[in-house]
């Protein structure tokens, strides 16, 4: 069975499980994560599996099933088989808290407490400290000794450990949590899924004891653009890490990909990125954004996506085959049923309004005119709404 605690310590069944059509969450300050799975609300759930009836809550996974993209469901499935019968927890996904040392453009205060001033900015007309602490405090179970406690309890069956977050390496109590499981023997396979920015060699003694890690660098662009999206980070320092873990996971045997949000950020500029993974021999994937819904790539007019389709083009023969089959794969989007909503503001309006949101805040400033301006104006030049 599989467990899924969000960072700001909603308890699922899965990361992919929908709360607001089925709503079975508990909340990890108030129910143990040894009992959490017990309820009455989990257990239902565990019928209508073992019944072959679909939880309302599960509809994501079978909206993906149908239309042939393989869903979280069907992964678990091939990773944990298809029975239910047991109520023990064999996978277990941590989003730990909202510790985050990024506030990317394609992110929220839900996962990066970098966005609480921002948000703040936007839905009160300025900084909010009192709703600005209460946020925090929902993501402080991270630091809290009695969740660690329990989660022992449940250890010695897990299978499997997810850790993202927030950032997960920047989070001391999980890597205590990691040299518990190895003085007592527990070896369960590790997945991560990081914004790269820490260094191998801060972390690298508490890796060396698990001999199964799964690694994804969150990454959505080379050079200015990926300092412009994963605002906060450096593109020289992150390099120079993303090449440390290559060869270290290349070194002992795991696995290492490099995952990207596709947003009308980067659509237009993901061949260097694709690039790069070649050239360092590791797995690239796209990961498409839908929310927020002006950020999804099907907003983009007709116009803006000729040019998106142009670029994509002039990647053959730069990179491989197989990641340009995946390149290719934003074309197929486009042409996908567009269930987000439209407002009355144009994409470089949102994007505007963000940047303004984000420099009041901050001491640095951010512009995408200025570290992607011919993509800046396809924007501003395309007309807006795309049917």
């Amino acid at each position: 069975m599989h467990l899924n605690i969000g960072p700001r310590s909603t308890v699922t069944p899965c990361c992919h499980f929908d709360e607001k059509v089925d709503d079975t969450s508990a909340d990890i300050y108030e129910t143990p994560v040894s009992i959490v799975n017990k309820s009455p609300q989990w257990h239902k759930i565990q019928k209508q599996l073992m019944s072959g009836n679909k939880p309302a809550g599960c509809h994501k996974c079978y909206e993906d099933e149908e239309q042939g993209i393989k869903s979280q469901r069907q992964y678990a499935i091939s990773r944990f088989g298809d029975s239910v019968t047991e109520r023990e927890i064999k996978s277990l996904e941590l989003k730990l808290g909202a510790k985050c040392n990024l506030a990317c453009r394609t992110c929220s205060s839900d996962s990066s407490n970098k966005w609480l001033k921002e948000e703040s900015l936007m839905w009160f007309g300025n900084i909010n400290k009192d709703w600005i602490k209460k946020k925090q405090s929902l993501s402080g179970w991270t630091s809290n000794s009695d969740f660690w406690d329990e989660l022992h309890k449940v250890s010695h069956n897990l299978e499997k450990i997810t850790f993202t977050g927030g950032e997960p390496m920047l989070i001391d109590e999980h890597f205590k949590y990691l040299g518990w499981l190895s003085d007592n023997g527990y070896k369960p396979q590790l997945d991560y899924i990081t914004n790269g920015t820490v260094p191998l060699a801060k972390i690298q003694k508490t890796l060396d004891k698990f001999d199964n890690i799964t690694m994804t660098l969150s990454i959505d662009a080379v050079g200015k653009l990926s300092d412009y999206i994963r605002t906060g980070s450096n593109w020289e320092n992150l390099d120079q890490n993303i090449r440390d873990y290559t060869e270290y996971f290349k070194s002992r045997g795991h696995h290492l990909d490099i995952s990207s949000t596709v947003s009308v950020l980067n659509v237009s500029r993901l061949g260097k990125l694709a690039r790069l993974a070649d050239v360092l021999g590791i797995e690239f994937s796209l990961n498409f954004l839908r929310h927020p819904d002006w950020m999804c790539i099907l907003h983009l007019s007709e116009y803006g996506r000729e040019y998106v389709v142009n670029e994509i083009s002039k990647l053959d023969g730069y990179i491989s085959t197989k990641n340009m089959k995946k390149m290719y794969d934003i074309v197929k989007f486009f042409n996908t049923e567009n269930n987000t909503d439209l407002d009355n503001m144009p994409i470089w309006r949102h994007i505007l309004q963000r940047e303004i949101r984000y420099n009041k805040v901050n001491s640095n400033s951010i512009s995408l005119a200025k570290v992607d301006p011919e993509w800046w104006d396809i924007l501003i030049r395309e007309p807006y709404v795309w049917k």
